[in-house]
């Protein structure tokens, strides 16, 4: 991963193991080890790492976890609305990768996506939104699939 995305960004999986970044730029949204599926709905998680494992589960199953009542909000960008993040969450089936654009933090900008198994995972990789171009999005998704399919071959 690091030589897939050359600049500088904070790199982490869940539930494995969080690496936090040696750049001066960190950010505070790590999810803890070992975190169940429903649990990705929790006030700490990431929303790009909340968003990620929903889409990768059966949509039926996703809106038992979401619920009905209103999400709690990190920063004015963070999806609230259990509707809107079903919405999110058919974008994010469709393209096969989650952004967020500053739900967790202002200012900063984070790709994901699930990774295969039976326990919903994400990988994601996320940095101040000026280095998160569009452009290193796409570097970053394809070395993220690649880099999530590798491990899912080695966990098998």
């Amino acid at each position: 991963m690091n030589r897939a995305t050359p600049r500088p960004v904070h790199k982490h999986a869940v539930p494995l193991f969080p690496r936090i970044s040696t750049y001066p730029v960190r950010t505070r949204g790590l999810v803890p080890l070992g975190i169940e599926a429903h649990a990705l709905l929790g006030e700490r998680a990431q929303p790009v790492l909340r968003k990620a494992p929903l889409a990768s589960i059966p949509p039926d199953q996703a809106r038992q976890l979401i619920g009905t009542g209103p999400l709690a909000a990190r920063t004015p960008a963070t999806i609230t609305d259990p509707g809107a993040l079903h919405a999110e969450l058919s974008r994010i089936r469709a393209r096969g990768y989650a952004l967020d654009d500053g739900e967790m933090e202002v200012g900063v900008r984070c790709v994901a996506v699930g990774m295969p198994g039976a326990t919903p995972m994400a990988m994601s990789v996320s940095g101040p939104a000026a280095r998160m171009t569009d452009e290193l999005v796409a570097v970053t998704v394809f070395a993220l699939q690649a880099a999530s399919s590798e491990l899912y071959r080695q966990l098998a």
